[in-house]
């Protein structure tokens, strides 16, 4: 048999010449790679609350970058249809906003298509490591952002200090540590041993004695124990159980966060807000000029509006404050169809990655910035997306021959 050769987006992409202008594939993938790589780590100093020089023309510039490797892709006519129409939602975003997210994140997702994801995936996440170790190192040795910061509550081990090495918050620490986790176990948790999960427990745990985040730990928590019961258990439908479990998270949290946006009390809401933290009550402050709007039910608009620009810790309210009712459902259906695809693909740590980003935006809205590939709920349901796609290819490919 002749060896198979896949199209742009399959296995044997590097084999391919698929110009951005005359340059091949491979150089291609190394550039998009790079350069998602460059804005996550430049991302990553943002939340340590540093201004970046020239931000706004180093962002136009890779959004540059971006479209350069998207027109050199091919597309079928409903590909160009999707992409026309969320370009079109896009631009009605930006004039009603001023913020070019959404023309930037279609521009990125569909010119991720002929680039292997995987590898993209690895190469984000030896990026995220050595940039947080150099963050890290430069807190301890060089006073670089907030070391720590004091907290009011002293009880029991704690005693009101918690550490951000560099963040601007002990939360975006903890954040960070369990974006790397699930990283990891959608990489390596199919090959990795019992003693490589109790090592990178055993970190998470440290991380949190540091940050004494709460919430972020037992969701780390849930999260390592479905990781240990999918690698060593038995069960052969966690694809099933782990969809499911999607559905039901993702749904509860819209819900209650519909009900704490339009104001609504009761011992139920009061119960989860202290399990939350009281962010809730964040719902009531203005974190920047008072004229702008508060992020209650009726500030939100079809695509938001300029004076939508406070931040707040619900993210689930967030991105429908801040980016309008329309780019929100768009966003879920988007982490809904992911979540689909790598079900029927059996894709169960990518599932168990969308679960675990799924819950943590119930509390903290850290994806959303200018920074697209600080996305990571967006990054990895895009990346299961396009890895069935090329899954899919290949199978059709091997089939006609």
């Amino acid at each position: 048999m002749s060896k198979v050769k896949y199209p742009c987006g399959g296995r044997q992409m590097r084999m391919q010449a698929c110009p951005l202008g005359s340059l091949p594939a491979g150089i291609k993938e190394r550039i998009f790679i790079l350069v998602s790589c460059l804005e996550l780590s430049i991302g990553l100093l943002q939340m340590c609350q540093n201004e970046i020089p020239f931000r706004r023309f180093i962002l136009w510039g890779f959004l540059g970058i971006y479209a350069a490797v998207l027109v050199t892709n091919h597309y079928t006519g409903k590909e160009k249809i999707l992409l026309g129409a969320s370009l079109v939602m896009g631009l009605l975003l930006y004039l009603s906003t001023g913020i070019n997210t959404g023309i930037k994140a279609p521009v990125y997702l569909f010119a991720m298509k002929e680039i292997p994801v995987r590898k993209l995936l690895k190469w984000m996440t030896i990026s995220l490591m050595a940039s947080m170790a150099c963050i890290v190192a430069a807190s301890l040795l060089f006073d670089f952002g907030n070391l720590y910061i004091s907290d009011y509550r002293k009880k029991g081990a704690f005693h009101g200090i918690r550490y951000s090495l560099g963040f601007a918050s002990s939360n975006v620490l903890q954040f960070l540590t369990f974006i790397l986790m699930c990283f990891c176990f959608y990489l390596y948790g199919e090959k990795m041993k019992f003693w490589q999960y109790l090592l990178v427990g055993a970190e998470y745990l440290l991380v949190f004695v540091l940050t004494y985040s709460r919430t972020g730990f037992l969701t780390g928590l849930f999260i390592w124990c479905l990781a240990v019961a999918i690698r060593f258990g038995k069960g052969k439908s966690w694809n099933w159980i782990l969809f499911g479990l999607s559905v039901v998270f993702v749904t509860s949290f819209l819900i209650i966060s519909l009900l704490a946006a339009m104001e609504v009390h009761g011992r139920v809401i009061e119960f989860i807000n202290e399990i939350i933290s009281r962010r809730m009550n964040q719902l009531k402050y203005h974190t920047s000029d008072k004229q702008y709007a508060l992020p209650y039910i009726d500030s939100w608009r079809l695509f938001s509006s300029r004076i939508n620009k406070n931040g707040y810790d619900m993210g689930y309210i967030q991105i429908f404050y801040y980016y309008g009712i329309i780019p929100g459902i768009c966003y879920l259906g988007f982490l809904f169809y992911a979540g689909y695809r790598a079900m029927r693909r059996n894709n169960v740590f990518g599932l168990l990655a969308l679960l675990g980003f799924s819950i943590y935006l119930f509390m903290e809205s850290l994806f959303f910035s200018n920074y697209l590939t600080r996305d990571f709920l967006l990054m990895i349901s895009a990346i299961i997306v396009w890895e069935a796609y090329h899954d899919t290819e290949g199978e059709r490919v091997s089939a006609a021959v």
